[in-house]
């Protein structure tokens, strides 16, 4: 056989390959299909405040994955039999076929100069995200944890969601548990930080400082600014309480890790509190949890997330915006700063959409897939988010503070207890030790986003 023919055979050898892939991805968007309820279910959902998992029938259940992951032929297409294994199995294959595929491949098309023209016309942040929810219902906001400034954004957020009939905030940083005390602090008489700052200690110490404790004072001013009578704005903790809990046993026997048993809680809030009343809502956590139709598979495990789950449900209706600033994104954030710098105009803080303009095209090094599309990869910005929001250059962002003194006689015990099963030791902690304890995971914050 002549060079040329070899050649052609690999051609042709490659193509099937890729096609081959396409296939085996379609397949598995399509899972997003099945099982997906009537309009009229919506009503109708069962997430009780405290439960760790149950069935809604507003987001299908996760049968879907397992059927659809359990019949397919070949089995090692992808991955083993139903068990811890199959999301890790498949996530690391398929990903590494879509690696391989060369069809679909965006093209980077958009000059330097658009990007930079862009950058000195567009509008604030605030009135750029409140005007998305003209057509969406649920919008991811996506952080990179620990920078104060995105905090003290969602701060000045809260009025003008209000004003524009966004009543909802759903807020990864506390239990939702824990929700009753949530919606008693929002309408006491006199605000009390000691509630607040209970609130984050029951997630982690970490978060207890004074930027996400102060999102629950906003919204206890805006209460207490309207009228009598008035709608008053709500706060929902999202998170699994996850102390003393091991992985649920649910639909069918499946053992989940907390990673995905967290997302599936999560989006069980949503559409209970939310998409089932009819409401709109702004969802504020972890970039992590905020795709919604790119699947990014998770160095850990392979997992997915509570914004791909409602996308499933409203795909037409939800939306992913970032918050500059990932320090797991440095070539992008870096990108987008210098076209910042080079615009017309101070360092104003600036949002744009990721479809529309060529900021969209700039490409993002990650792993995984866009749900529906033959995207290949390489991928850019516009594949995995909608829309972006800069605040500040990387460099100048600072970090949130640390709230001395958080611990109490009133909760000592509580947050010991909770610590001790987290990191368990014969005898019980002291106050400083606790305090220590706090202290360094506030400082490991500080240096993740660093």
């Amino acid at each position: 056989m002549g060079t040329e023919e070899k050649e052609e055979d690999n051609e042709i050898e490659s193509d099937r390959e890729c096609e081959n892939h396409v296939a085996r991805t379609r397949r598995f968007s399509n899972y997003l299909q099945l099982g997906r309820p009537r309009t009229k279910q919506s009503e109708t959902a069962f997430v009780g405040a405290g439960d760790v998992l149950c069935p809604c029938k507003v987001l299908p259940s996760l049968g879907p994955w397992v059927r659809f992951l359990s019949s397919c032929a070949p089995r090692d297409e992808f991955g083993l039999a139903l068990g811890p294994a199959t999301f890790q199995s498949w996530g690391s294959r398929a990903t590494r076929g879509l690696r391989k595929c060369q069809n679909g491949r965006p093209a980077i098309t958009r000059s330097y100069r658009e990007c930079r023209d862009i950058t000195a016309e567009q509008e604030s942040p605030e009135e750029y995200l409140v005007r998305q929810f003209a057509n969406h219902d649920i919008i991811f906001l996506g952080e990179m944890h620990g920078v104060r400034q995105n905090l003290e954004f969602l701060q000045r957020l809260i009025p003008r969601l209000y004003a524009a009939g966004v009543y909802n905030l759903g807020y990864e940083f506390s239990r939702y548990k824990d929700q009753a005390k949530i919606d008693r602090l929002l309408s006491l008489p006199i605000y009390d930080p000691r509630i607040a700052n209970d609130l984050l200690s029951e997630i982690d110490l970490t978060y207890v400082t004074q930027e996400y404790t102060d999102v629950y004072k906003v919204a206890w001013e805006l209460n207490h600014r309207l009228p009598p009578g008035a709608r008053r704005f709500r706060i929902v903790a999202l998170n699994i309480d996850e102390s003393g809990q091991t992985p649920a046993d649910a639909w069918g026997g499946q053992r989940l890790n907390i990673h995905d048993q967290t997302n599936i809680f999560w989006a069980q809030v949503i559409s209970k509190e939310f998409l089932a009343n009819h409401e709109k809502a702004l969802i504020y956590s972890g970039s992590g949890h905020s795709y919604t139709r790119f699947f990014f598979q998770r160095k850990q495990d392979h997992s997915f997330s509570a914004g791909n789950l409602v996308h499933n449900f409203i795909p037409n209706r939800v939306m992913t915006v970032w918050l500059h600033g990932d320090a797991e994104r440095k070539v992008l954030t870096r990108q987008i700063d210098e076209l910042v710098e080079a615009s017309n105009g101070v360092d104003r803080p600036r949002a744009f959409d990721t479809q529309s303009t060529p900021f969209g095209t700039l490409p993002l090094a990650i792993s995984g897939y866009v749900f529906g599309k033959q995207n290949c990869g390489p991928f850019t910005l516009a594949d995995v988010a909608d829309g972006y929001i800069w605040l500040a250059h990387r460099t100048d962002l600072t970090g949130v503070r640390f709230i001395k003194g958080f611990i109490t006689p009133a909760n000592i015990a509580r947050i010991e207890f909770r610590w001790r099963k987290e990191h368990p030791r014969s005898r019980a902690y002291t106050k400083e030790e606790l305090e220590e304890a706090a202290a360094d995971n506030w400082q490991h914050l500080q240096e993740a986003w660093q």
